[in-house]
């Protein structure tokens, strides 16, 4: 059987707590309603209460921890450092003019990386803040076309090893500047009249879009090479591979996959 002595004490405890609340419950409403003046520690207290019991409030309704705020950059992180890189990449005119720009890329894990990245940026739409000279061209983008990279001779020598298929459909999907003229031939105007409009667009031969496409080839490879130069001081060679095998694109390309790339 419990003991009528605990329970005594308790009810005597829980009608000290009563009566305590009682106490401070009449002075404020004393003070509120002006009977006695205003006592500035339950002032402090009053409003140290509401504020804490609104800020719990808040924390509560959000669904938040608010002891979270006591673990250091729980809701702001720390601003991070510059991760990236400025790494010189070459854009052309599409023909044979070149220039350096700079352009900021992330931290690279290793030099292989750093080549598709590479390879990746020259294709990539031109962009320069610095004020350049020549009108830049979209080039290919070679990164897709790029089975593998490897490093001979001490990072000396670069070996590139592409798939011709993939070069073959990059060059076929790459969307030429549309060729255009205002010389017309001379049955073509004799053909004109008052109701025919003048055409200016002239039908371009499939060997003239052939020699556009070498050209953008060429000036890729070309800024490619001129890239992989700039930002690897070691190198010394860039080897082309096309499918594993020393051979040129075609007979007449200006540009020997057979030979390596010598740094100027």
């Amino acid at each position: 059987m419990p003991d009528p002595s605990s329970k005594e004490s308790v009810r005597t405890q829980m009608q000290k707590i009563k009566d305590i609340i009682l106490t401070y419950f009449g002075s404020f409403y004393k003070m509120a309603t002006g009977a006695i003046p205003p006592d500035p520690r339950y002032l402090f207290f009053f409003f140290s209460w509401s504020f804490a019991l609104l800020f719990f409030a808040f924390f509560v309704l959000a669904g938040k921890n608010p002891f979270s705020l006591l673990k250091p950059f729980s809701l702001f992180n720390l601003p991070r450092m510059e991760g990236r890189i400025v790494y010189t990449i070459f854009i052309s005119d599409g023909e044979t003019n070149q220039i350096a720009t700079e352009r900021l890329l992330p931290s690279p894990e290793s030099e292989q990386d750093l080549v598709h990245r590479i390879a990746r940026e020259v294709g990539a739409p031109p962009y320069s803040t610095a004020k350049i000279t020549i009108t830049p061209k979209k080039l290919l983008t070679l990164e897709n076309s790029l089975l593998s990279v490897w490093f001979r001779n001490k990072d000396q020598d670069l070996i590139l090893h592409w798939k011709r298929e993939g070069l073959e459909k990059e060059i076929r999907n790459f969307r030429l500047p549309r060729y255009s003229t205002t010389e017309v031939a001379d049955e073509e105007v004799e053909k004109e009249n008052y109701y025919s409009l003048p055409e200016l667009q002239r039908q371009e031969s499939e060997e003239s879009i052939q020699r556009r496409r070498d050209n953008v080839l060429l000036a890729t490879f070309k800024a490619l090479d001129a890239s992989l130069f700039a930002n690897l001081p070691n190198l010394k060679r860039i080897h082309h591979r096309i499918d594993g095998n020393r051979e040129d694109w075609k007979t007449d390309f200006p540009y020997s996959f057979k030979e390596p790339i010598e740094r100027k």
